[in-house]
């Protein structure tokens, strides 16, 4: 039995090409200009090819943007059930099953890194956008000893960490397209920071509550990607410090100072 993703992928595949008249892996292969052997592996569940494959299949089937997008999240999960407990995003991602897919994004964004925990959280989100390439992998990419696997290893696991030439040496073999390896080593250094840390970690945390409070009154905004992302900050910082991490006084003022200035002008 194949794992849950890959079994998922095969089966959206099959349905794909089912309706398109594609009912044999030849006519598959011949459709998406691919080795007959190639789909034949791919749609038993032999193996779990590059998503370049899944795409040519996809387009050999018209597929829609939804139809593809919800190819690339199973194959996304297909490629991180690969791999080891440490390798992937923190335990809100296995929890969240396919909602996740939606504030991942928001975790990517370097700009938002306060401290070198958020910062090992947001490399695992790129593994995992990038399709989990294991760290053997990223060492050929990277060249001779910039990024050993077994310190890469060692990073993911907490138990060191990352110099800024690692971090952005990373980046640049993920060689993902919206990614700056340089945004990413000022990321690097504000974690250095402590005073910066300290500051942002309030301003997010103040922020969050906001999101949340709107929420509460709004389905939209409580399960949208922000909403899902403040709940998650709050839930954090609950669990390290309890509730008197939350400041109601200063969310009241915040709050305020925003209905004021959203008052049409007289």
């Amino acid at each position: 039995m194949s794992p849950l993703w890959q079994h998922s992928l095969a089966v959206l595949l099959d349905d794909l090409c089912k309706s398109n008249g594609l009912t044999t892996f030849q006519a598959i292969a011949d459709a998406a200009g691919l080795n007959i052997g190639a789909v034949r592996r791919v749609m038993t569940e032999k193996s779990l090819p590059a998503f370049s494959v899944i795409l040519a299949i996809a387009a050999a089937c018209h597929a829609s943007r939804a139809d593809i997008s919800a190819l690339q999240f199973c194959w996304l999960r297909a490629r991180s059930d690969r791999r080891p407990d440490w390798y992937k995003p923190d335990d809100w991602y296995a929890r969240q099953g396919s909602r996740a897919y939606l504030p991942r994004r928001n975790m990517l964004k370097p700009e938002l890194i306060a401290d070198f925990a958020e910062l090992r959280r947001s490399i695992k989100w790129l593994l995992f956008e990038a399709g989990s390439p294991s760290p053997r992998e990223l060492e050929k990419r990277s060249g001779f000893n910039v990024l050993p696997h077994s310190t890469l290893e060692r990073t993911l696991k907490g138990e060191r960490t990352p110099g800024k030439a690692e971090v952005i040496a990373l980046v640049e073999a993920l060689d993902l397209p919206y990614t700056d390896a340089a945004v990413w080593g000022d990321a690097w250094d504000r974690c250095g920071d402590p005073l910066r840390v300290r500051r942002l970690t309030h301003d997010a945390l103040l922020f969050a509550q906001a999101i949340d409070s709107l929420g509460r009154t709004d389905a939209r905004i409580r399960n949208s990607a922000i909403g899902l992302t403040a709940s998650n900050l709050i839930s954090q910082e609950v669990k390290r410090h309890g509730h008197s991490a939350l400041n109601p006084a200063l969310l009241s003022l915040f709050l305020t100072e925003r209905s004021e200035l959203t008052q049409p002008g007289d």
